[in-house]
């Protein structure tokens, strides 16, 4: 194929607004199919006709009815609603192991030395995504060099860390009532109100849990700005 004809390509798939990421492999396969047709015996033109029609229905935006009344092609349904389920579940699975250890850490730990290791892991599940990002923020400015786009699917995730500290603060201000109460629940032979220390756990496994999808999300939006660099010439800042 010419750069002219790629270039058509291309064009086409950047009206359907894509994550750049996704139209990238959409693009390769469009040139496979198209190429496929060719050697069959097909026009240019008449190979992107056909290769259009063969992705109309995913690549066409619909509002679905639902509560997200964002227009999203089927394509796109599939891949966000995946790519969250992927990075949810190890976040949830993390989530609950760092409780269940903090936990069991109550049964070596002092009272004071259990507060310590509360306000430790508070620190760095909060601020561990913050000093993430600055330690990658070249790449994560991208997102805002070429704003016109969506780079890849998981930079709707990635800066959710910036409202994080101020969301947990609440946690923060507690933590030594919150530590005390959690550990006298532990050792104490007096009856406490078991339903305050599910409250305390469920809570920590949310703490811990939303730390861990947004760095894991931050992860996979740096493995995926590697693949789309090389595709940045052909966009416009802005």
């Amino acid at each position: 194929m010419t750069k002219e004809q790629l270039a058509e390509i291309r064009n086409y798939l950047l009206t359907k607004k894509l994550p750049i990421d996704v139209l990238m492999e959409v693009n390769d396969h469009f040139i496979s199919q198209m190429m496929e047709l060719q050697k069959e015996g097909q026009t240019f033109e008449e190979a992107f006709t056909i290769t259009k029609n063969t992705w109309r229905k995913d690549l066409k935006p619909y509002w679905s009815g639902g509560l997200d009344i964002e227009d999203k092609s089927d394509l796109m349904r599939r891949i966000r609603r995946e790519s969250f389920r992927s990075i949810f579940s190890k976040a949830a699975l993390f989530g609950l192991l760092l409780t269940g250890m903090m936990y069991v850490s109550m049964a070596f730990l002092s009272e004071n030395q259990f507060l310590y290791l509360m306000i430790v892991a508070y620190i760095v599940f909060v601020f561990g995504p913050v000093l993430f990002y600055f330690m990658n923020r070249k790449d994560f400015a991208l997102e805002k060099k070429y704003s016109n786009y969506v780079l890849t699917e998981y930079q709707m995730y990635v800066f959710t860390f910036i409202s994080f500290p101020i969301v947990s603060l609440q946690f923060l201000l507690r933590m030594n009532d919150i530590s005390s109460y959690w550990y006298s629940t532990f050792h104490s032979e007096i009856r406490y109100d078991i339903n305050r220390s599910v409250v305390i756990a469920f809570g920590c496994f949310l703490l811990y849990s939303a730390s861990i999808f947004i760095f894991l999300s931050q992860r996979r939006y740096l493995r995926q700005i590697q693949k789309v660099k090389p595709f940045l010439k052909y966009l416009k800042q802005g």
